[in-house]
């Protein structure tokens, strides 16, 4: 007994279905939460540099605005002390 052309064809095109990856919604899933996760680490990562970067730009401005100014709280407590030690000695 042989099978029709058609039917031959419906039943090569279920197979393909069936055993293509992309098409099995469970793949699906997981690829798009792989594209998530790495869309993820990328914008992280672009927020990390960006952070870091601001954060050397914030410190040399103070470097810079800090050259010749009086000193800070803490140059200030440290200077205190050192007074406070050598007039004890």
């Amino acid at each position: 007994m042989m099978t029709s052309p058609a039917r031959l064809t419906e039943t090569w095109q279920e197979v393909i279905n069936n055993t293509d990856p992309l098409a099995d919604p469970r793949t699906r899933r997981i690829n798009s939460g792989i594209e998530e996760g790495i869309v993820g680490i990328l914008v992280y990562s672009f927020y990390h540099l960006a952070v870091h970067f601001l954060g050397h730009y914030y410190y040399g401005v103070r470097m810079v605005l800090s050259v010749g100014s009086s000193p800070g709280p803490l140059e200030k407590h440290a200077i205190k002390r050192r007074e406070s030690e050598n007039m004890g000695r």
